[in-house]
This record gives structure tokens, sequence and C-alpha cells, in this order.
């Protein structure tokens, strides 16, 4: 326990003080080492005089101030945990909905290629098939005006 002189704040601790500090750093690592959760001052160095006591009691206090502010450290930090998880089961959730559009408009965009394709083969086909029909009526209106200049001239011949 360190006491401070008031004035320009330099520190003097006796003896009686640093060998009473090094037993209550002792006892504290006994109480973590056995997995107490809890400060105890149960193996604190007894009393010396009535005035220790009252710096004890200081240092019950600050212990318990400690203690509670470290339960309320905890409860906030719990609570942060808790907002940090439901913000990212949140952004889990929207990732999945977004993934899945994705995947849904993908598949949308696939479909209209092919269909695209299958559309472009049969647009050149038609193509090709009007060519060789316009060939054909091509051929048979030639054929019909020969025939019917024959079919004129022989009447002609005919008649004259």
């Amino acid at each position: 326990m360190s006491t401070k002189l008031k004035g320009k704040g330099s520190r003097v601790r006796s003896s009686s003080q640093k060998s009473e500090k090094n037993n209550m750093k002792a006892s504290r690592k006994v109480d973590v080492t056995r997995g107490s959760k809890q400060l105890t001052l149960a193996k604190a160095t007894p009393l010396k005089a009535t005035g220790d006591a009252s710096g004890e009691t200081v240092m019950l206090m600050e212990l318990r101030k400690l203690r509670q502010e470290n339960t309320d450290s905890f409860r906030e930090l719990k609570s942060s945990l808790h907002r940090l998880e439901s913000s990212m089961e949140d952004m889990k959730n929207q990732m999945e909905g977004l993934d899945r559009r994705l995947t849904e408009a993908e598949d949308r965009v696939s479909a209209t290629e092919d269909r695209s394709i299958r559309q472009e083969r049969a647009l050149g086909y038609l193509l090709e098939r009007e060519a060789i029909l316009t060939a054909k009526c091509d051929d048979m209106d030639s054929a019909v005006i020969t025939s019917d200049c024959m079919a004129f001239q022989r009447e002609w011949k005919r008649k004259t």
C-alpha cells in the first residue's frame, strides 16, 4: 500500500508498507491461481495498528469499486458483443439474400443468352430457306414467262 505526501507529489514508503504490499500481491496471486473470480483479502497481513485499519477499509472500498466497475464493463462488453453478433447475423442474412438474387439474375441472363443463340440459328435457317424459295420462285416465274412467250409465238405463227 502506498501513501502520497501532499505537496510536490513525491512518494515515500516505509519498509512495513512495502512488505505489506508484497504480501498483498502474493495473496492475490494465490487467489488467481486457484481460479477465484473474486478478489479477497483473506490472506492479507493482520492489522498492525489502528491506523492501518482505515487504510485497509479504503483499500476494500476501492476494491469493491473496482469490482463494480469491472462488472459494469463486462455487462457493457457483453451487450456490445450481442449487438455485434446480431449485426453480423443481419449482414449474413442480407448477403444470403443478395447471393440468391444474384444467382437468379445469372440464371435469367443465361436463359436469355441460350434463347438468343437458338433464335439466331433459326433466323439463319429461315434466311437461307427464304433465299432458296426466292430463287425457286424466280426460276418458276422465268419458266412461266418463257412458256407464255412460246405459246404466244405459236399462236402468232398460226394466225399469220
